[in-house]
């Protein structure tokens, strides 16, 4: 099957960044029973660990005569669909606080040149057969769930609504501003994931 993973809006081609498609559900410890129920204790809530990282990301291919400035910074989000009966799994639960942003949070593009950005994503169990998909970002965590054995769609999100922004420089230790930042709502195709046991 030849999957189209990509779209392309205005001469800039957004990808979908799935290497493993076949992801394997971490065994329950009683470390992560305990880390369960610690979650209900602490504050910020923790999820079940160890999680297993999971590589999800975007392709920013700049086929535009200029550069571009994207924002990383709180603006991707994925959406998971499980194929089985079509509903959209939600996220339930994390934390937010938003802080300032940082250098490392907005990229800029050259023409014919591509960005890559991975959300920093991690599998966990939940409790009994339930599973997440944890994401953290600069100040806060989401978690999906619940997920379970099957097969899933997965793609991504991208939307940022200001064109300029503030970030924190740790060289100079001081508030700059970013100006140009692309925006927009893109929405990348979806591709199928298989959730299995070890």
């Amino acid at each position: 099957m030849n999957e189209k993973n990509f779209i392309e809006v205005n001469g800039i081609r957004f990808e979908t960044i799935v290497p493993k498609r076949v992801l394997t559900l971490p065994k329950k410890d009683i470390l992560q029973k305990l880390s369960y129920i610690g979650k209900y204790l602490s504050k910020p809530p923790l999820h079940p660990s160890p999680g297993y990282p999971v590589e999800i990301g975007i392709r920013i291919t700049n086929n535009r005569d200029r550069p571009l400035y994207f924002s990383f910074n709180f603006a991707l989000f994925p959406e998971i669909i499980r194929v089985e009966n079509g509903k959209n799994i939600l996220f339930e639960g994390g934390w937010f606080h938003p802080e300032q942003p940082l250098q490392s949070d907005f990229y800029v593009t050259m023409p014919g040149e591509s960005t890559s950005f991975f959300i920093d994503a991690k599998i966990c169990w939940l409790c009994g057969n339930n599973y997440g998909l944890s994401i953290d970002f600069n100040g806060g965590e989401f978690i999906f769930k619940p997920l379970r054995l099957g097969r899933y769609k997965l793609r991504l999100i991208y939307h940022n609504q200001t064109d300029k922004n503030w970030f924190y420089d740790s060289v100079n230790k001081q508030t700059q501003v970013i100006e140009g930042l692309w925006i927009g709502r893109v929405l990348t195709p979806f591709v199928e994931i298989d959730l299995v046991r070890q």
